[in-house]
């Protein structure tokens, strides 16, 4: 009667009208006896909310190999040790239909970011976030791109970051070189007001005196400035020597 694709109410009818014993069991018996049948005949439909747990059970009982042999329990632990929450930045890649995706999804609650990354030029499988039935919300924080992708983008945006450590390092070197010279100046500064003072690019006599040495009898050069003043000096001498040889004139001439 199965075969012929008779419901199962049907078959049970015929069983309990078929029973020698069934009319002669107690109302308890008769549905106690249905109630057997029923469970070998009759097939029992539960509709639930797809969960991440519930689905990871099945397709564990049904194809483990196809999840990497994933326990519900493993899942809720990589998902705890991930720091999978809302508002969370999540970059994933698995080979697991799609299951890891879903849950991080339902945890997210539609807030935050995941980033599914491909690897050798395919789309990551995404059947799991499919089969959740989650909302749009919670659909739309999901994005698939490939790996290599992903790496170019992350050598684009490093070249600006060295490019900025580059200029950095620059000022720092500048800023080194200034402070030092700042350093050196007044050595610098001390240094030539202990040094003798030089005259047209000559130096003074007594550098060259001390320079030629002692009884060393060789002639020192002045220059233009030292030679006008040494003349000076004898054209004021000749003068007072004139004015010692003229003679006072006498009180009586005076007068």
């Amino acid at each position: 009667m199965a075969a012929s694709g008779k419901a199962g109410e049907e078959i049970i009818e015929a069983l309990c009208s078929n029973s020698v014993t069934y009319a002669e069991k107690t109302e308890f018996a008769q549905e106690k006896y249905k109630k057997r049948k029923a469970r070998k005949y009759m097939t029992t439909l539960t509709l639930r909310k797809p969960t991440a747990w519930t689905m990871c059970e099945v397709m564990f009982d049904k194809a483990p190999t196809g999840i990497w042999n994933l326990r519900p329990d493993s899942l809720s632990l990589l998902l705890s040790l991930a720091n999978v929450a809302a508002y969370s930045r999540c970059l994933l890649l698995e080979n697991c239909q799609g299951l890891l995706a879903a849950a991080c999804a339902e945890r997210m609650g539609g807030y935050g970011a995941l980033c599914c990354v491909g690897t050798g030029g395919k789309v990551p499988g995404m059947s799991g976030l499919r089969q959740l039935n989650l909302s749009q919300q919670e659909r739309s924080i999901v994005c698939c791109t490939q790996l290599a992708e992903l790496q170019a983008a992350a050598q684009r945006l490093a070249i600006p970051e060295q490019q900025e450590a580059a200029d950095q390092q620059a000022d720092n070197s500048g800023k080194q070189d200034a402070q030092q010279q700042q350093q050196s100046d007044p050595q610098e500064a001390a240094a030539a007001a202990a040094s003798p003072m030089a005259v047209d690019g000559q130096p003074s006599s007594a550098a060259a005196a001390n320079d030629s040495g002692p009884g060393a009898g060789s002639a020192v050069s002045l220059g233009s400035a030292a030679a006008a003043a040494a003349a000076a000096a004898v054209i004021d001498d000749d003068i007072s020597a004139l004015y010692d040889t003229v003679p006072e004139p006498d009180e009586a001439a005076r007068q």
